[in-house]
């Protein structure tokens, strides 16, 4: 029987525990950040496309997984209401590529760093440990996470996947 998949779409977080899996596809610049916690088997994914909310925070309809910055506290809060606190988990990131290439110096090239940059700086105000990366490079991820164990499966075409 294959278990439950469902896809996270951007600027979106979904929780899944028990063998459950997320899923992203077609990940270029944006950062998928996972948290885990390994004793109840619960974690979190969310699928955010910017690093930094400040330029939006006022707007009626914000939304914070859209953001790095803010992407982890909707995160933890939404895991605490689950009963798993903050200190017990643990982050992994994907994706961040630089998809417009390198060549190319405008502000719209330099996201996916960024991101990354973002990601990691709001992982560490948190204090939840970062124990698994695959971010930068040029080409396109899909991801794949797995409540079970909190394994992230890479897809890269014309790569083997890699776990993290």
């Amino acid at each position: 029987m294959m278990a439950d998949l469902r896809t996270v779409p951007m600027g979106k977080m979904d929780i899944a525990q028990g063998g459950e899996l997320l899923a992203v596809y077609g990940i270029g610049s944006c950062v998928i950040m996972t948290f885990f916690n390994f004793d109840s088997q619960i974690g979190a994914l969310a699928h955010v496309l910017l690093p930094d909310s400040t330029q939006e925070e006022d707007s009626e309809d914000f939304n914070l997984f859209k953001f790095a910055d803010t992407a982890v506290l909707g995160m933890t809060t939404a895991l605490a209401g689950r009963g798993v606190p903050r200190r017990s988990l643990v982050a992994k990131l994907v994706g961040g590529a630089e998809m417009f290439g390198e060549e190319n110096p405008d502000a719209l090239s330099r996201v996916g760093a960024e991101n990354v940059a973002a990601a990691k700086e709001a992982l560490k105000k948190a204090g939840i440990p970062l124990i698994a990366e695959d971010v930068g490079g040029s080409k396109g991820r899909s991801v794949t996470f797995d409540s079970s164990s909190g394994m992230l499966t890479v897809s890269v075409l014309g790569e083997e996947d890699k776990e993290i």
